[in-house]
């Protein structure tokens, strides 16, 4: 790729990144909570007061544990509400569109990459999903961010990127047992003839 082209996708892709974080930190805290916001917000609560995610029942709420933590960092600059509460969501998802176009461009092209961050960007299901505050977007960065590194490290043997591979993996499987599916990762090689 040409320095002009260079500039010119990373222009692109800055300005897709922006635009999709407007669209998903508009009004983040004008909805009230919604369906398991309430188990997160108990948690969070949980935590700045006790430094564990406590809930009413006494019992410890451990799904997306990192999360958890990350949202109350936001409470704790923001306030315990809607909008700290769905912050982290929102950076995150902002987040997805950067990791999405790496992984595209790296495998499909730059054109991909743009393509695949411009339909992160735009996509009312991603910009829903990262208005949710779940776990959900965290888990989508971090997993195809460990499919980067995989891709990266291991495909393309650039060494530094091996040892992130299994760091960010761990860091999606704790945000989600799904995470366990990037194991399925190592069996690439067997079907692709590098093995």
């Amino acid at each position: 790729m040409t320095p002009n082209r260079r500039v010119w996708v990373i222009a692109a892709l800055a300005l897709l990144i922006l635009a999709g974080l407007w669209l998903r930190v508009r009004h983040l805290g004008a909805l009230g909570l919604v369906a398991d916001e309430g188990n997160q917000i108990l948690a969070v609560r949980g935590i700045l007061e006790h430094g564990v995610p406590r809930v009413d029942s006494g019992r410890l709420y451990t799904r997306g544990l990192p999360f958890l933590y990350l949202e109350a960092a936001a409470a704790k600059l923001f306030g315990l509400n809607e909008f700290s509460l769905r912050l982290p969501s929102a950076l995150f998802g902002a987040g997805s569109i950067a990791a999405a176009f790496g992984l595209a461009s790296l495998l499909f092209g730059w054109p991909a990459g743009l393509g695949t961050a411009a339909l992160m960007s735009f996509s009312s299901w991603e910009i829903e999903l990262s208005r949710y505050g779940r776990f959900y977007t965290a888990f989508q960065c971090c997993y195809l961010l460990a499919l980067l590194c995989y891709v990266r490290g291991f495909l393309r043997q650039e060494r530094p990127w091996r040892a992130w591979f299994p760091v960010v993996a761990l860091l999606a499987f704790s945000m989600h047992e799904m995470g366990v599916l990037l194991a399925a990762c190592f069996f690439i090689p067997l079907f692709s003839g590098r093995a």
